[in-house]
């Protein structure tokens, strides 16, 4: 599936069952009824792709964005695998629900500001204000943690 026309925001509130290539070439692509993802998606620079909802269980899926593409999950719940992270673009923020990263290069920035993020790789700047994160990190840049809300876990 592509999206190339519009800049908004296209949502899916039923299950999205993915085995190819989701393509996010601008805008943002909002899946909010769950579904189960294979395959990849590519996210252009300045487009967005966001789990809002529902509960999605991850086989084999990566994404890889350029820089100033978002990543963002505010409500959806990845299970099932980790989502492999390839390239430098992405920056991940995480408000709410749940995934497993693992990341292949260093991505520029995460942001945890509520939800639980499981993270394996090495990201440039981190910002944590709310929410878990978890898993085996490195912080290259600046590390920014306000809130009494935060945790870093290690499973």
């Amino acid at each position: 599936m592509r999206k190339s026309v519009a800049t908004g925001t296209t949502t899916f509130n039923v299950a999205f069952n993915n085995s190819g290539t989701l393509d996010v070439q601008s805008g943002t692509v909002s899946l909010n009824g769950g579904g189960a993802l294979g395959g990849g998606a590519t996210v252009a620079a300045g487009a967005g792709l966001v789990f809002g909802a529902g509960s999605f269980v991850v086989n084999g899926f990566s994404a890889s964005g350029a820089a100033g593409s978002q990543f963002s999950f505010s409500g959806g719940n990845l299970s099932g695998g980790a989502v492999n992270l390839i390239g430098t673009g992405l920056v991940i923020q995480g408000t709410g629900g749940s995934a497993t990263l693992t990341v292949t290069a260093p991505l520029p920035g995460l942001t945890v500001s509520g939800g639980t993020l499981s993270l394996n790789g090495t990201v440039t700047n981190l910002t944590l204000s709310g929410g878990s994160l978890g898993g085996t990190n490195t912080v290259l840049g600046t590390m920014s943690w306000t809130g009494e809300a935060s945790t870093i876990w290690r499973p």
